[in-house]
């Protein structure tokens, strides 16, 4: 809830960002200190992010995501940590699929790109690998029930515009241009881009402003639907994931998967390439043709539908910092944006989050009371 912040208030932590990274830092945090402020950024050009909450007859929750992430070290220790802490089970089972795809009126096994070529096959790589963990939640959920126990102050749809450093420690930030707040501590886990601008003129080196501004950034599309009750039968669809091409190469692969009564389709593309509504609605119609190729009669099962963009969804920094998070120039200045802890989101939401509570000597090993929020659906792997 937000509440009025006095000129005169110090907070000793203040967290940028509006992921699943963000909203378990400033939880514990909270838990531990009451003298916090989460700062929940206002979201990317064209996004639209549906709370759980927010669900009502008319308007279903659809959750962004694929509810699967890749099977990895990485990814294996991260959910097991986050299922310790939850107190619950999110790891459904191992799962090995191959995708499928179209070409010459027929579905076939994806086995690669062959000869052909386009800019996205890095981050959609990740997706089908063979080796997978199917999810029982989404990180959405999660965020959620660590929102329900946060424990601190909020400023929602905010933006940190500039801070103000003496002595090569920040002592406050500028939100919305307008409002001055004095903290100890800022923890920024927001988009990487955002980073380089906020310190363009301090607080990073020189190679840190060369790997910020050389690094290749993916963001995404994303196509939810609800279909009409029992409708996907008569589509006979395939249950693996789709890696869709189309004939030529005019638009980059998207993929999708169905879950249930709902669908969810996405393609990647370059931040550079997409400047506003006009190349959004391009990149929409591409997704949308390609479904139609597989599936002539898709659009008329669908029931709802929500389209969103996420900013940065693929990307991977190799960032340096002093210690974990910490920046060479501004020692209470953190950073735990999760592209620079792993390329696949899912696993750099966790990851980031376990390095932040190591820097702030938090016990990774801890219980929370975390109530069930019957609102949100589980996720079917």
């Amino acid at each position: 809830m937000a509440q009025a912040i006095k000129s005169s208030h110090i907070f000793d932590y203040v967290i940028y960002g509006s992921n699943l990274t963000a909203q378990m830092i400033a939880t514990f945090l909270s838990l531990e200190n009451k003298n916090v402020l989460f700062i929940e950024r206002p979201l990317s050009l064209g996004s639209y992010f549906q709370h759980p909450h927010e669900q009502t007859e008319d308007r279903p929750y659809l959750d962004p995501s694929l509810s699967y992430v890749p099977k990895n070290e990485d990814s294996e220790k991260c959910l097991a940590w986050l299922e310790s802490i939850l107190g619950e089970k999110i790891i459904a089972q191992d799962l090995q699929q191959t995708p499928v795809t179209f070409e010459s009126g027929d579905f076939k096994p994806f086995l690669g790109f062959g000869d052909r070529h386009f800019h996205t096959m890095d981050p959609i790589n990740q997706y089908v690998q063979q080796d997978q963990l199917a999810l029982l939640s989404t990180p959405l959920q999660w965020q959620e029930k660590f929102k329900s126990v946060y424990k601190g102050q909020t400023l929602l749809q905010s933006q940190i515009t500039s801070i103000e450093v003496e002595k090569a420690e920040l002592t406050s930030i500028m939100v919305n241009a307008q409002k001055k707040i004095s903290t100890k501590n800022l923890i920024f886990c927001a988009e990487p881009s955002e980073l380089s601008l906020l310190l363009e003129k301090e607080g990073l080196t020189k190679k840190n402003k060369q790997i910020l501004s050389k690094a290749t950034v993916f963001s995404k599309l994303v196509l939810s639907f609800i279909h009409k009750e029992n409708s996907l039968e008569g589509l006979k669809v395939q249950k693996p994931l789709h890696v869709l091409m189309g004939i030529k190469n005019d638009f980059e692969p998207c993929i999708g998967k169905f879950q249930n009564d709902s669908s969810t389709w996405m393609s990647y593309f370059e931040d550079e390439e997409i400047e506003g509504f006009e190349e959004v609605g391009s990149l929409l119609k591409s997704i949308k043709r390609q479904i139609k190729r597989a599936y002539p009669n898709f659009f008329e099962t669908v029931e709802y539908e929500k389209i969103s963009i996420q900013s940065e969804a693929s990307a991977y920094y190799n960032f340096e910092t002093k210690n974990s998070g910490q920046l060479d120039k501004l020692h209470n200045f953190w950073v735990f944006s999760p592209q620079f802890y792993n390329e696949f989101p899912t696993t750099g939401l966790i990851k980031a989050t376990m390095a932040a509570l190591e820097a702030f000597e938090l016990p990774l090993e801890q219980e929370i009371e975390l109530p069930d929020i019957n609102s949100v659906p589980a996720a079917e792997a």
